[in-house]
């Protein structure tokens, strides 16, 4: 997206970006057990981090992928959105974060079953 469009969109606009952005991560760590990692994960992934940086931009503290997690899994709502950092306090990006857990997570997945199925 360019730059200079995404001075335009709204604080909320951005927000409701980022969290489907988020949700959608959530949602391909959901079925890992399932299906495994899905083929779209890298985008899904990319996306997140791209609206994550925008969120950071405008002031707001970033949302762990748990919280994303919990909220895709049975609806709870997600807790802490819309706040803004407080003066000096530190950028979180969990984006990247979320990317080697879920690596991991998928590996551990992959082997339970191979080890289920004995190979």
């Amino acid at each position: 997206m360019l730059y200079w469009f995404r001075r335009f969109l709204s604080d909320k606009i951005i927000q409701d970006i980022y969290v489907s952005a988020g949700l959608e991560v959530a949602e391909a760590f959901i079925l890992i057990p399932e299906a495994g990692l899905c083929y779209d994960y890298e985008l899904r992934l990319s996306c997140w981090k791209k609206w994550e940086s925008l969120y950071v931009e405008r002031g707001y503290r970033t949302i762990p992928i748990e919280t994303f997690i919990k909220h895709a899994y049975d609806a709870q709502p997600i807790a802490g959105l819309g706040i803004k950092r407080q003066e000096g306090e530190n950028l979180i990006f969990f984006a990247p974060l979320a990317s080697d857990r879920i690596r991991q997570y998928n590996t551990l997945i992959q082997k339970e079953i191979r080890k289920q199925i004995n190979l």
